[in-house]
């Protein structure tokens, strides 16, 4: 079982696609949001993960038991091995009417079965989540057979992204300082609540991603059930490093991971829709550059540049510092 976990607008969606493409994994989208427990802290404190541990391993085999239509049928569809070619088509067909009727003025939560019949030994779960990438930790130690996957996208490509989304009212643009400032980890940098609430939105965006993937970073050091990913690195050699990232997740290579990824590659980027995966994997890697201006690109690095783990300055020094020359 494998957990892809990451800030929202990393290209977790479309890491977790890539693993979809395998015959064997059973895909959950994002099944904290549906199913959630607050009961779980969002942003625990590592000291004291040992009080939630049997609640967490516990949620997370409900997460897999998730089969709402948002967890279950998010687009492309692909064969499985553990269905046969009739129930195949019987659940994509079910897909698509439980998708028509949410659409409808009457959604009433349907859930779409995996119809898995007797072939659920070959099932690899995989759950992809933004929402709890601060638990890794809490989970880890939960279910030590566990597997994760932490993917960092450039802190100027979250900020641009999430900005966007928040403009065409497609994503919020709540950063959650209040909470993020009662964790121990906020000392580590030079700010506090005060002066970060009255700062820019970008500065905001860019504390929030810095906070919360150092602190999976650092709270995750160590852990062999771990593996750090670099969202451009893997657009840019997406043959070396999906293989690396199945290997981590001991899943074999499947010939429709590769007829995938040449689906993508044709694919143009110009009309793709906010949430679309559908896309040349390099398309978004440096989009952003032609979103922010100077001074939102200079004021996203003054705050990422106190980065405290090797991994996340390692992402934030991917992309050479832009300086404003307005």
């Amino acid at each position: 079982m494998l957990m892809i976990l990451g800030s929202g607008r990393s290209g977790t969606t479309w890491l977790a696609k890539l693993f979809d493409s395998h015959p064997d994994v059973v895909y959950r989208h994002e099944p904290d949001s549906i199913h959630v427990n607050n009961d779980i802290p969002y942003l625990p404190d590592v000291s004291k993960i040992s009080d939630h541990l049997d609640e967490a391993a516990t949620y997370i085999e409900e997460l897999k038991r998730v089969r709402a239509i948002k967890s279950v049928g998010h687009q492309p569809p692909f064969s499985k091995n553990y269905r046969t070619s009739a129930t195949e088509w019987v659940h994509r067909l079910a897909v698509l009417a439980a998708k028509a009727w949410e659409r409808s003025s009457i959604p009433l939560g349907l859930t779409v079965p995996d119809m898995s019949g007797t072939n659920r030994s070959s099932c690899y779960y995989v759950i992809k989540s933004v929402n709890s990438l601060c638990r890794t930790a809490l989970f880890a130690a939960a279910v030590p057979s566990l597997r994760f996957m932490h993917l960092m996208r450039h802190p100027c490509g979250v900020v641009a992204s999430r900005i966007r989304g928040a403009d065409m009212k497609l994503m919020s643009a709540d950063t959650y300082l209040e909470s993020l400032f009662q964790l121990p980890e906020a000392t580590r940098y030079p700010y506090d609540y005060k002066d970060m609430a009255a700062r820019t939105l970008e500065e905001q965006l860019a504390y929030s991603w810095m906070l919360c993937n150092d602190k999976v970073a650092l709270d995750m050091d160590g852990n062999d059930a771990y593996c750090q990913v670099i969202y451009e690195q893997l657009c840019e050699d997406l043959g070396t490093e999906l293989p690396r990232l199945f290997d981590h997740a001991d899943l074999s290579w499947d010939s429709q991971t590769d007829d995938f990824i040449e689906t993508l590659k044709g694919k143009g980027s110009s009309h793709a829709s906010y949430f679309s995966i559908m896309r040349p994997p390099t398309s978004a890697t440096e989009t952003w550059k032609m979103e922010l201006d100077g001074t939102q690109i200079d004021r996203i690095f003054s705050v990422v540049e106190h980065a405290q783990s090797a991994a996340v300055q390692a992402v934030v020094a991917r992309s050479p510092q832009i300086k404003n020359t307005t």
